[in-house]
């Protein structure tokens, strides 16, 4: 495997192979090791759906100066997520998916960090804000808590589109008058604790498609520049159920086309004419009146609706 000095792409994804990743190599050839400082132009390496054990082998990747893409999604790797060598400066891409690793740092050049379903813990690390790259960031699903995420975490992310970080217990604390730095398209953040206010912080926001702050601790009546700002598109999904929001729904715009989930609150009155909506949950609220004219409305062509109590 020497003479692969133009390898660009290595791919060991779907196998058995067991054990600390070091003796896998050693197994396909006793000098792989001394012989991957050859791979100059490896763009991608993928270990994943293995039973990979042990730390991660940073001796190994750490000779792989070109690498773009490193994924080493779904095995078994544990302890703390180590500092990456200074000689992987081109990572764009790091998968660590369903693994079981501690975090402990982030590399600045990443556009993309996948490290959903793992049992992460802790504190979110403030290094995050460094990564000014950083385009996708995927952290949902894991056991991070803490209530110190503020501006920091998020100083220069400039390039940020998509947040996804539900089913964590973390708070964030900003200040009022903050303004983010990124235009979000996707944000998740179901379970966090963001309440009892609305996030002022998103006020900002108008060009998000999906938003999900279910279960985030919401009191109050549905503010006019919230519902203004994510009804403004004309294809929204929007998830803010179980919460404490109450009073009526306001109006739609005519020509929105939504998927809402507002179940699970203290909302009153009547149901609005809705228009066309794909989904619409209103469950478990304590909505009244007649619904003959939102059922007969000819501009809704088709919906799923549960008003349920």
């Amino acid at each position: 495997m020497g003479k692969l000095c133009n390898l660009e792409e290595f791919h060991l994804t779907s196998n058995n192979y067991e054990g600390n990743v070091s003796m896998v190599f050693e197994i396909l050839s006793s000098k792989i090791l001394d012989e991957m400082r050859g791979f100059k132009n490896l763009q991608s390496l993928s270990l994943s759906v293995n039973k990979f054990s042990g730390p991660m082998p940073m001796s190994i990747f750490g000779k792989l100066v070109s690498l773009k893409s490193l994924s080493l999604s779904f095995n078994n790797f544990s302890g703390a997520l180590p500092e990456f060598p200074a000689s992987l400066s081109k990572l764009e891409l790091l998968e660590l998916l369903l693994n079981s690793n501690s975090l402990s740092l982030c590399y600045s050049s990443q556009e993309s960090l996948y490290i959903s379903s793992n049992k992460l813990s802790g504190s979110l690390p403030t290094s995050f804000g460094s990564l000014s790259n950083l385009e996708y960031l995927f952290i949902d699903s894991n056991n991070f808590k803490g209530d110190d995420v503020s501006e920091v975490h998020f100083a220069n992310l400039t390039k940020l589109k998509f947040i996804y970080a539900s089913r964590n217990k973390l708070s964030m604390k900003v200040g009022s008058k903050w303004v983010p730095p990124f235009s979000l398209e996707n944000i998740e953040l179901r379970n966090w604790n963001l309440g009892p206010h609305y996030p002022i912080w998103l006020k900002s926001r108008k060009d998000i498609s999906q938003i999900d702050i279910s279960n985030t601790g919401i009191l109050g009546v549905i503010l006019q520049w919230f519902w203004n700002n994510f009804f403004s598109n004309r294809f929204i999904t929007v998830d803010i159920s179980e919460n404490q929001i109450y009073g009526e729904i306001p109006n739609f715009p005519n020509d929105i086309s939504c998927l809402l989930n507002m179940s699970f609150n203290n909302l009153t009155g009547p149901v609005p004419r809705i228009p066309i909506s794909d989904m619409l949950d209103l469950s478990n609220n304590y909505l009244s009146g007649n619904i003959s004219n939102f059922l007969c409305d000819p501009t809704s062509y088709q919906r799923e609706v549960l008003i349920k109590p």
